[in-house]
């Protein structure tokens, strides 16, 4: 495959990154807490920054409002346009790992140190819908069953929660 280079800012890490369909990027780094927009040109720019050390996952729902995942003292931050971000959702967890839009709109969020998945509706109210034995949930996804399938640190075990509720290692 094609591959381009993108200069990307001077930061001490690169956690997470998002392209929209428009070819946009959105780069989340460590350990200043600064998310980048990356223009189709390759213009750089501070999009956003939130008080927490990293910014270790993002997501985009449909009305193209940008969401980030934080740690340490994980929260999940709403950044509706350039410099406007607000607390969305706070687990009392350490680590916001993995985000995920389900087609509802709700977020789905895999944390650590409890190692497990929560739930937030759009108001940004949110439950605990999966506790693992691992205590972190680094990763998830949807299947083609809009079945969520998680992966744990720990042992690492690879989780698929049906929608009703019913979990079992894969």
């Amino acid at each position: 495959p094609r591959e381009d280079r993108i200069e990307g800012p001077t930061e001490d890490f690169y956690l997470s990154f998002l392209m929209t369909p428009e070819g946009i990027g959105y780069l989340g780094t460590g350990h200043g807490g600064k998310i980048f927009r990356i223009a189709k040109d390759g213009k750089t720019e501070i999009f956003a920054q939130v008080p927490e050390m990293d910014v270790t996952c993002l997501a985009m729902d449909k009305k193209d409002v940008l969401y980030a995942g934080t740690s340490p003292n994980g929260k999940i931050y709403k950044i509706a346009a350039k410099g406007k971000s607000s607390e969305f959702f706070d687990p009392s967890e350490k680590y916001i790992w993995g985000l995920q839009f389900l087609e509802d709109g709700s977020l789905l969020a895999a944390v650590g140190e409890s190692g497990a998945i929560y739930e937030i509706d759009p108001q940004g109210m949110g439950r605990m819908i999966f506790k693992a034995q691992e205590n972190h949930i680094l990763c998830l996804r949807l299947d083609k069953y809009r079945d969520i399938i998680a992966g744990s640190g720990g042992n690492g075990v690879v989780y698929r929660i049906a929608r009703g509720g019913k979990a079992a290692a894969i």
